[in-house]
């Protein structure tokens, strides 16, 4: 669906993807086809995938915030606990 978006003439995207080689991957191929885009790209997990939803937060043990950007190599972004 980026792709799509891109070659529309979409402005911005904002990609997200819990798996940072393919998130790179795919921005990466974005930018070559349609270098006028501003693309920002977050890596983030939005799931526990394979477990069900904690019944709360703090059960859920420690969650983590990744800071990727459009110039971020995918191997260079960082991730921070968010307790």
């Amino acid at each position: 669906m980026a792709h799509q978006l891109a070659a529309e003439g979409a402005a911005v995207l904002v990609l997200v993807d819990w798996h940072a080689e393919r998130l790179a991957a795919a921005a990466t191929a974005i930018r070559e086809k349609t270098p006028q885009v501003k693309i920002d790209s977050h890596v983030v997990d939005l799931g526990r995938r394979g477990s069900s939803m904690p019944s709360s937060p703090t059960s859920a043990g420690p969650m983590r915030r990744w800071t990727c950007s459009s110039t971020t190599p995918a191997s260079a972004c960082s991730a921070a606990s968010t307790r």
